[in-house]
């Protein structure tokens, strides 16, 4: 990016005719959006840990994804999965009217 910004710059400093002032015009929005990008680029949204319950960060352009462990869900991995409900209804599920308790490393 920093090549293309000197191109730019490079640009801007030519001598043109009548149509120079609308060119460097255009020239100067691309080289405002260029550092707008590569700024974004920079910042790293997982520096914060924003990822919880041992999700994995993964950093995007201007935001961050979570790879979330099992039994954990949400932007940062901050709901525990409640796998009595999620089974419910399913093989899965506890049997035979038995009761099903949700726990943190699973259920019963």
């Amino acid at each position: 990016i920093a090549h293309i910004i000197s191109i730019l710059n490079s640009l801007n400093n030519t001598k043109r005719g009548s149509g120079g002032r609308r060119i460097k015009t255009l020239v100067n929005a691309v080289k405002l959006n260029l550092i707008s990008i590569d700024n974004k680029l920079k910042i790293d949204e997982c520096l914060a840990n924003p990822c919880f319950n041992g999700g994995t960060c993964i950093d995007l352009y201007g935001k961050y994804m979570c790879l979330c462990p099992q039994r954990f869900q949400g932007t940062s991995c901050e709901k525990r999965i409640d796998e009595c409900k999620l089974y419910e209804g399913t093989p899965m599920a506890c049997q035979n009217n038995a009761t099903c308790v949700d726990k943190s490393t699973g259920f019963e």
